[in-house]
C-alpha cells in the first residue's frame, strides 16, 4: 500500500480511492456523500476484451440525512475526464438507473422505486425481516447476532441467496472484489441487495451505505470521520465498531449499540455484574459501554451477551443516588432498587432505553434476603433490554410489567421473597392519601427495612 491509495479533504472525507478505482468524491455540507466517480473493468460482450467503464453516481439526502435517491449513469466517450453538466447536455452520459427511497417519519427504508416502479417494499417487525418484490413474491432474511443477511428464503422456505462474511477484515479476492463476504461461502449473492448488518451495499462502489457514513468493508475502515469523534478519542475515527466487529456493530455510522452504565456508581455496578456472571469477562470503556468475552453458561447469560450484542437496542442503565425521578410529565417516579422508564426508537430504527438504578437500595435488598446485588444489575439491564427488544416506544406503564415477569421467572424463586410496601398518610379532612416512606419486608421473616421518606425524595 503506498502513500497515495488514498486522498481526504480537510474534513477527513475520502476523496479518492486507488484500490476501489473511485475518485472525484463530493460532500455536502454535513460530510454526506453526494456524488462519486467508479472505473469498472468490464466486457462489452463474452466475445470481447474487457475495457474500463466510468461511472458517475449522484446520492440525494432529506433533511434528516437520509438517503432518498441514488442516480448512476454510465460514460461511453472517448474523453479521459468528461465533464457532466446537467442531465441531457452531454449524450456520452447514459442514464442506467435513477432510485428513490421511501421512508416512514423514523428514517426507515419502507420502499423502493426505480423512476417510477415500485421494485420492493420492505417487510418491518423488530426489524426488516424481509420484501415484496414488484410481482408480489415475498423473501424472508435470516441474520446473524450482528444482523447481517446470511440467508434470504421465498415463501415456500427455497434458499435463494445466501453467503458469509469475513469476520477478520483480511484481503480475499473474489470476483474482483476483496473482504465480504467470504471466498467461496456464497450462493447467489448478487441477489441481496442488504449485505453486512444489514445495510445496502452500493453495486457501483461497494461500499456500504450505514446512514452518517459509507462504509468499506474490505479493509474494515469507515470513508469519512467518526461523527462522534470527542467521545471516541482514543480510537482512530476510520475504525468500525471500535476494532471488535465480531462483538459490536454500527447501526447508523455513528457509534455501536451496546449497554451503557452511567452514573457515579457504575464501577461497583460493573463490580457486582461480573460477580453475578463469573463466566463472561464483563469489561467497560471510558463512556461505560460494555462489552464482553467467553461463553454464556445459561439462560441469563446468554441474555446479557444478547443485551450487549444487539445492534436494535441501546441499553441505559443509570446509576443515582436520589430515590426518585421526575417523568417527561413533571411526574415523580419512584425508585425501589431500579425503575424502567421506557424506551423511544430513534431515526436510525434503534430503542433507547433508559432505566434507573440505585446501589445503596441494591443492598438493602440484598441484606433482606433479595438475592446478590450483582443479581439485581443483572435484573435492571436485562428488564431494560426486554423492555426495549420486545416493546419498542414504549413507556413504563406499557411494557414494564412483562419485562419485569420475564426477568423474574428466569432467576431464583428462593430469592421471590421481598416485596416494597409504601407508606401513605389519610387526611382526614380532605380523604387524601400522601406519599410518607418507602419501605421492603421479608414475606418470610416479616423483617422490613425503610428505604427512603418523603422529605429525602427529590
Amino acid at each position: 500500500m503506498t502513500a497515495y491509495n488514498y486522498t481526504y479533504d480537510n474534513n477527513g472525507n475520502l476523496l479518492s480511492d486507488q484500490l476501489n478505482r473511485t475518485g472525484s468524491i463530493k460532500y455536502d455540507h454535513r460530510n454526506l456523500m453526494t456524488e462519486i466517480r467508479v472505473i469498472k473493468t468490464e466486457a462489452p460482450t463474452v466475445f470481447d476484451p474487457p475495457v474500463d467503464v466510468l461511472y458517475l453516481t449522484y446520492y440525494r439526502y432529506d433533511e434528516a440525512g437520509n438517503r432518498v435517491r441514488k442516480k448512476r449513469y454510465k460514460y461511453n466517450g472517448s474523453d479521459p475526464d468528461p465533464v457532466f453538466v446537467t442531465e441531457g447536455s452531454n449524450p456520452s452520459w447514459a442514464l442506467q438507473s435513477d432510485e428513490f427511497y421511501v421512508r416512514d417519519v423514523s428514517g426507515k427504508e419502507i420502499a423502493i422505486y426505480s423512476g417510477s416502479s415500485l421494485t420492493q417494499w420492505n417487510i418491518w417487525g423488530l426489524d426488516n425481516v424481509g420484501k415484496i418484490n414488484a410481482d408480489t413474491t415475498r423473501n424472508y432474511y435470516l441474520k446473524d447476532h450482528l444482523g447481517s443477511i446470511r440467508v434470504v428464503l421465498n415463501s415456500t422456505n427455497t434458499v435463494i441467496s445466501a453467503q458469509d462474511y469475513d469476520a477478520c477484515l483480511t484481503y480475499t479476492a473474489q470476483a474482483g472484489e476483496v473482504g465480504y463476504p467470504l471466498q467461496n461461502r456464497t450462493y447467489n449473492s448478487s441477489a441481496m441487495k442488504y449485505d453486512f448488518t444489514g445495510k445496502e451495499r452500493d453495486n457501483e462502489t461497494s461500499y456500504d451505505y450505514f446512514g452518517a457514513r459509507y462504509y468499506d468493508s474490505r479493509i474494515g475502515r469507515w470513508g469519512q470521520v467518526e461523527p462522534l469523534l470527542d467521545k471516541y478519542v482514543s480510537v482512530t475515527p476510520y475504525c468500525y465498531a471500535l476494532n471488535v466487529p465480531v462483538i459490536l456493530s454500527d447501526i447508523n455510522g455513528l457509534s455501536p449499540s451496546d449497554v451503557r452504565l452511567k452514573g457515579q456508581d457504575k464501577t461497583k455496578i460493573l463490580n457486582a455484574l461480573q460477580q453475578e456472571m463469573p463466566n463472561l469477562n464483563i469489561s467497560m470503556d471510558k463512556s461505560g459501554k460494555l462489552s464482553y468475552s467467553g461463553d454464556a453458561s445459561n439462560s441469563r447469560e446468554l441474555l446479557m451477551q444478547n443485551a450487549i450484542d444487539n445492534p436494535n437496542v441501546e441499553n441505559n442503565i443509570i446509576t443515582t443516588r436520589e430515590n426518585g425521578y421526575y417523568d417527561e410529565k413533571g411526574e415523580i417516579q419512584l425508585i425501589v432498587v431500579d425503575s424502567y422508564e421506557g424506551n423511544k426508537v430513534n431515526k436510525a430504527g434503534v430503542a433507547v432505553t433508559k432505566q434507573y438504578f440505585n446501589f445503596d437500595h441494591a443492598v438493602k435488598w440484598s441484606k433482606l434476603g433479595g438475592g446478590s446485588v450483582g443479581m439485581s444489575v443483572v435484573h435492571a439491564i436485562l428488564e431494560s433490554y426486554i423492555g426495549g427488544r420486545d416493546y419498542p416506544n414504549s413507556s413504563h406503564d406499557q411494557s414494564y410489567e412483562n419485562a419485569h415477569n420475564r426477568i423474574q421467572s428466569m432467576e431464583d424463586a428462593k430469592y421471590n421473597i421481598i416485596e416494597r410496601q409504601e407508606n401513605t398518610i389519610l387526611n382526614t379532612e380532605t380523604g387524601i392519601q400522601t406519599f410518607n416512606s418507602m419501605g421492603i419486608r421479608n414475606i418470610i421473616t416479616d423483617e422490613s427495612k425503610i428505604l427512603y421518606t418523603k422529605e429525602q425524595l427529590p
